[in-house]
Order: structure tokens, then sequence, then C-alpha cells
């Protein structure tokens, strides 16, 4: 007899072998898939944790206001003195603490200069985005 075996017995010896080693195979594998899983989860906690930490710390750190400029105004005539109060009623932008940023830069390119430095001042005391102080320093250089 030749040590090969009917077509029909290798499919049954594959249907039911193949299943039932796969499935002891993976009833030993689980324990140790869920004790890595486990140790690797609490291992990225503990760094996103970290890094969270780290990045609350830089912003503790952080100063809010930038430094003030050093290049004169070229319109000194509209432009607020600097210890000056700006309201939001002073801007030339209406309803202006109710837009987002996207909305104040798309505005910006239609002021003077002198409404350019009110709406610094202001944006500087209140929200300092870097967006829209980083357009007021482009149209203005």
């Amino acid at each position: 007899m030749s040590g090969r075996r009917a077509p029909i017995g290798r499919i049954v010896d594959l249907a039911v072998a193949v299943p039932t080693c796969t499935l002891v195979a993976a009833r030993r594998a689980v324990p140790l898939v869920a004790r890595v899983g486990t140790l690797g989860a609490a291992r990225v906690v503990g760094r996103v944790s970290e890094a969270v930490h780290d990045l609350r710390q830089d912003d503790d750190d952080a100063t809010v206001d930038s430094p003030p400029s050093t290049e004169p105004a070229t319109d000194a005539v509209d432009a607020p003195e600097p210890a000056e109060t700006v309201t939001s009623d002073d801007l030339p932008i209406e309803g202006y603490d109710d837009l987002a940023a996207r909305q104040v830069v798309a505005r910006l390119a239609s002021l003077d200069r002198g409404d350019l430095a009110r709406v610094e001042v202001y944006e500087r005391e209140h929200r300092n985005r870097s967006t829209v102080l980083g357009k007021i320093s482009m149209l203005t250089s």
C-alpha cells in the first residue's frame, strides 16, 4: 500500500483537523495575547499621560503675550497708543467677538493701517490668535 490516502480522506482530515488544531492553539494563545496586550496598553496609556503632562507643563511655561514690535508705525496718526485700551465697539469689523479667526482674516485686507492697529491691540489683549496677528503683521509690513 502506498503512503497516499484517498482524496476524500484528506478532505475529511482537513475539515476536522484544521479547525480543531486552530481552536487548541487559540485556547493556548489567547491568555498570552491578553496578558501582552494589557501590558502594551498600559505602556501606551502611560506614555500618553506623560506626553499630556509635558504639553501642559510647556503651556504653563509659555508666555501668553508676544513681545512688542520694535518697528515704528508708519501711519502714526491713526495708530492707537500702546497703553490705549481698545474695545470691540472701536473695531471696524462688526461682531468681531463672534467671528472665527478665518472670518476675521478674510476681512483684514480691506482695512487701513489705523484700523489694523486697533484690531491688533484688541486681538492681543483678548484672544491672541496667531492666525489673525500673523495676517495683520503681513499686511502692515
